[in-house]
């Protein structure tokens, strides 16, 4: 099916195919918060990506990586499953879910203060386009968040949440 979303409901497995080859198969969750290329990632849901270069990366707890990545919205903190090498070219894909605003400076690490570009009502939540340096991110909020177009908010993101994907 071409209907992504019928595809994560319904099924146990799902095979990502492009052109004929078979690009990832798994689990409905694990091809959502796992992709394993750009193409998977953008084929399956909405997300953002912002493109930079590996700084660093060290090993982490749990047969992880914690590396950082120079993007043109500053340096991202990023949990990874392989070890990436300095100066290799990356996609740092985060569901728009995994996009948290807040009206005041929240603690911790990727933080940057952005600007609300557009917001758009869809009852159960609000999709809010932030413009962050030159790039727009899209964050999906619980309406709650009232912040109005034009108005600064802050912008942070779990290196937790944060997929890094190898630039083809």
């Amino acid at each position: 099916t071409h209907d992504q979303s019928e595809a994560l409901a319904l099924s146990h497995r799902i095979a990502v195919m492009d052109e004929g080859r078979i690009r990832q198969v798994g689990t409905p969750r694990e091809i959502y918060e796992s992709p394993a290329s750009q193409f998977v990632a953008d084929f399956v849901g909405n997300t953002n990506f912002v493109e930079g270069t590996i700084l660093r990366c060290v090993v982490a707890p749990q047969d992880r990586f914690c590396c950082v990545v120079r993007t043109e919205i500053g340096d991202v903190k990023v949990s990874a499953v392989q070890e990436l090498r300095p100066d290799e070219r990356v996609a740092v894909s985060v569901r728009p879910e995994d996009v948290e605003l807040c009206e005041l400076r929240p603690a911790g690490d990727n933080v940057w203060e952005g600007r609300v570009e557009q917001k758009v009502f869809l009852g159960e939540a609000v999709d809010f386009l932030v413009k962050v340096g030159p790039r727009t991110l899209l964050s999906r909020r619980h309406p709650t968040l009232r912040t109005k177009v034009g108005e600064a908010i802050f912008v942070q993101l779990d290196p937790e949440k944060c997929v890094v994907l190898k630039v083809a």
